[in-house]
């Protein structure tokens, strides 16, 4: 998806505004994406990280953007663009007849939502779901990455 121009200058306007909230938190983290901003604050002390989240989910209030809330992050989209927008587009480009998700984090919701009956979607971690399956942590997550490599060697 093409970004209009007016779009274009909002995400250029966000950026900047954002690494500011960045330059202002030691320890956040500015990831770019086509057509949105996000701010990280994994790893950081708890209040800082949530100090710098409310900063970046301000500056973002300035703009005409959307805010998606997860762990330990805040983004802004000029466009709306989900993970399960995205990988129904995939599925289809490639004609999967199923498809495996794990995710560990609210923004994964929008994928398990749109999994169909031959799909599998598989929560990492605690927090309410609407995947089917969850497992404890990321090694238990591995691990089903493991066996599902062993099964198609």
């Amino acid at each position: 998806m093409d970004l209009s121009p007016a779009q274009d200058e909002t995400l250029a306007a966000l950026d900047a505004a954002l690494r500011a909230v960045i330059a202002r938190h030691p320890g956040s983290r500015l990831e770019t994406k086509p057509m949105s901003r996000v701010v990280h604050t994994r790893g950081l002390d708890p209040e800082l990280g949530r100090a710098a989240l409310v900063a970046a989910e301000g500056a973002a209030a300035a703009y005409d953007v959307d805010v998606i809330h997860g762990k330990d992050v805040v983004e802004a989209l000029v466009a709306r663009a989900t993970k399960g927008g995205a990988l129904a587009a995939l599925a289809a480009e490639v004609g999967a007849e199923a498809t495996l998700y794990l995710g560990d984090d609210r923004t994964d919701e929008t994928v398990f939502a749109l999994l169909g009956p031959a799909d599998v979607g598989v929560k990492v971690g605690p927090g309410e779901t609407q995947a089917r399956y969850r497992v404890a942590d990321p090694v238990a997550a591995r691990e089903i990455l493991d066996i599902l490599a062993d099964l198609r060697a």
